[in-house]
This record gives structure tokens, C-alpha cells and sequence, in this order.
């Protein structure tokens, strides 16, 4: 009679920071640790397979240079197998208002999403009413949400933002991205998002909206209108309406690749969307 499931879940957290008050230097590191043993898909087999996710981070090095990486080591042992994954790893060097920053990082520039890309990006701010931001590089995509690297599609991304301080209370920010594939354009997206803080009301109500358009085809690839509020010092109340849909010229550069220009929603859906949500959070 086959032995019933058995499973053991090991889960290690450790952290670890150090000051130095005559440099200021800080630096953080965190372990997570998780390990299995559970029947095999074969017969009379066991697996144990294990995982550790780690962090390294310093800032305020030798002229505020800084860095960041966050890692994956994979291994089962009754098979003697693993994998490496290395999801981000980045150095920051500012300089009088400028920041470089070069490795693998995520960009929250572009228009339309996230990306993850080996990429670098260059900086201009210097607390006053513009900013600005230039960035380049090769994006990486990985299994949701904590699995292997997909194969890279060979793309290419770039592009850049500006961003307008009206006000302490009121910011719009512009910014544009083309993807490529096999040096191909999959996407030439502009993006606007901008944001009210109404100050002077109870709860300091925030009124934000955001918009992706595609230049090359000219059709409306996203748009997003909410609003949030203190209703509480410890409930926070949003409302907010988005429209989304996708393009579909991936499929004429590669046969057989669905992505879109926001690639989380590509997972679940390929038609278009009209969405109203609501959220409390306590």
C-alpha cells in the first residue's frame, strides 16, 4: 500500500542590518528559507525539494553609491538537481541631481506596466518643479509568481519621462516607450498619469488618473480614473473605473506569442476590458 502524503514545511527568515555612524553606509540582508518532503509522481518515490530567497542591499557608500539584489537558489535533493534565479541586481551612482543606475531592475517609467529588464536608466532630479528619466535595455520575464526565467524573446525597450511638480499637491507625469522584438516594433505607447491631493478637505481625498496610447496604430490602449480617501486615520476607502485593450500585433511578429502591452493581464484574458473596482483597506 503506497505510504500516505507527507509533507514538512521549514520556513527560516533572518535579517541582518549594520550602521556605520562615521560614513553613514547602511547595508540590509534577508534569508527566507523553505523546504519539502512530499510524495513523488512516481511510485515509491520521495522529493524533497527546497528553496532559499535572499536580498543584499547597501546605500550611502563611498559618494552615495548604492545597490541592490534579490536571488533565488533551488535545489531537490533526493535528485541532486537545482536552479539559480537571479530576478534583480542593480548598482545606483548619484551625482548632483543625477542617478545611474545599471543591471537587471525594474523600470516604473514606461507607460502601460512594469518591466523587469537588464537595462540602464539615467536620472535628473533635483527637487524642483521638473525630472527627468532615460532608459534602455533587454526585459526579463519570469513564471508568476515566484518560478523559473522565461527564455528571452530577444526584445529590445526604451524610452524616457518627464515629470511636472505644479504644486506639492499636483504632478503630471509624461512618458514613452517602444518594444521591440527581433527588431521589430511591438509597441510604441505614450503615457500621461496625473494626481490631485485635495489638502484642504478631511481625509486629504486624492483624485488620479493615467492614460497609454499607442502612436503607431493611434487607438487607446489603457485608461484609468480613481479616487481614494481617509475615511479613518486607519481606513483608507478608493474607487476606480479603468479601460483596457490589448493590441495584437505580437501575433504578426512571432506566430504563436500572445503578449500585450501589460503582461500580467495577458495571463488571464485576451479580449478587451471595462473594469470598476472598489477597495477598503483597514
Amino acid at each position: 500500500m503506497r505510504s500516505p502524503l507527507c509533507g514538512v514545511v521549514c520556513v527560516v527568515a533572518v535579517g541582518l542590518s549594520a550602521l556605520a555612524p562615521s560614513h553613514a553606509v547602511e547595508f540590509g540582508a534577508g534569508l527566507l528559507g523553505t523546504g519539502q518532503v512530499r510524495e513523488g509522481g512516481r511510485p515509491d518515490s520521495t522529493e524533497v525539494p527546497s528553496n532559499l530567497y535572499g536580498a543584499l542591499l547597501g546605500s550611502k557608500l563611498h559618494h552615495g553609491v548604492g545597490g541592490e539584489t534579490y536571488f533565488r537558489l533551488a535545489r531537490d535533493w533526493s535528485r541532486a538537481d537545482g536552479a539559480t534565479d537571479f530576478y534583480l541586481g542593480f548598482v545606483r551612482v548619484p551625482a548632483r541631481g543625477i542617478e545611474l543606475s545599471l543591471g537587471r531592475q525594474t523600470l516604473d517609467d514606461a507607460p502601460g506596466a512594469l518591466y523587469v529588464a537588464d537595462a540602464g536608466r539615467i536620472r535628473f532630479d533635483r527637487g524642483g518643479r521638473w525630472a527627468f528619466s532615460l532608459f534602455g535595455g533587454q526585459p526579463r520575464y519570469f513564471e508568476p509568481l515566484r518560478g523559473p526565467e522565461i527564455v528571452s524573446q530577444d526584445e529590445q525597450l526604451f524610452g524616457g519621462s518627464v515629470r511636472l511638480r505644479w504644486s506639492p499637491q499636483v504632478t503630471l507625469a509624461l512618458s514613452f516607450l517602444q518594444l521591440q522584438r527581433e527588431h521589430r516594433r511591438v509597441n510604441q505607447l505614450a503615457g500621461a498619469v496625473w494626481q490631485h491631493t485635495v489638502a484642504q478637505l478631511a481625509g486629504r481625498p486624492r483624485v488620479y488618473a493615467l492614460a497609454s496610447y499607442d502612436t503607431a496604430e493611434s487607438s487607446l490602449q489603457q485608461a484609468t480614473v480613481g479616487s481614494g480617501v481617509a475615511v479613518h486615520p486607519r481606513v483608507f476607502l478608493r474607487l476606480e473605473g479603468a479601460y483596457y485593450k490589448p493590441q495584437e500585433r505580437s501575433k504578426e511578429v512571432l506566430p504563436g506569442l500572445d503578449r500585450f502591452s501589460d503582461p500580467l493581464f495577458a495571463l488571464f484574458s485576451a479580449s478587451s476590458l471595462k473594469q470598476g473596482r472598489a477597495g477598503l483597506q483597514i
